[in-house]
């Protein structure tokens, strides 16, 4: 009888630890979330922006203008560095781009210069800053055969009249998964 339940425990124990570690896509952000795909998805994209432009607030670096209560910014942009392409690299780049103007302009510091609109207006606005931004990737295959895709986000605030760097930030997106599922 004793027999039986170690054998039982231990085909459980073998089980939880070969079939569930390897089957999915797991994303390692604080708190451990879990994603069903190696690809970034707009939570990442959420959580990313947010910590980026929560960190561009909290080192305030943001310099207004005399008379000013809103620094002006504008946002190109954002540059996919990874496998992705086409319809999939451009809706990605879309995402990241929206998700920057709606978090600096609720931040209620930041007015977001968009040069289209711009051609209707009736006042001009001086650009301060343009904030850049890319997201790279690279895979890593550790040595249990899982494969790592360390994403990044990678933003730079830089003041217009001059080409000065005044701030900068790599938020990391790090998710582990099979390699089939990576590919």
């Amino acid at each position: 009888m004793h027999k039986m339940i170690y054998m039982t425990f231990a085909v459980l124990l073998a089980l939880a630890f070969t079939g569930c570690a390897t089957t999915g896509t797991r994303t390692v952000l604080p708190g451990e979330k879990t994603a069903e795909t190696a690809k970034i998805k707009r939570d990442d994209v959420k959580y990313a922006v947010a910590q980026a432009v929560q960190s561009l607030l909290r080192y305030d670096r943001i310099k207004l203008l005399p008379g000013s209560t809103r620094a002006v910014t504008v946002v190109p942009p954002t540059k996919i560095d990874t496998t992705e392409r086409g319809i999939g690299a451009d809706a990605l780049a879309e995402e990241i781009s929206i998700r920057l103007q709606e978090e600096l302009t609720n931040s209620g510091k930041i007015i977001v210069y968009d040069p289209e609109a711009a051609q209707y207006a009736t006042l001009a606005l001086e650009v301060q800053y343009v904030l850049t931004s890319n997201l790279r990737s690279r895979y890593v295959t550790q040595d249990n055969g899982l494969v790592q895709i360390e994403y990044s986000l990678n933003l730079k605030l830089i003041d217009k009249a001059t080409g000065t760097l005044y701030w900068q930030k790599v938020v990391p997106i790090t998710k582990v998964t099979t390699r089939e599922r990576a590919l």
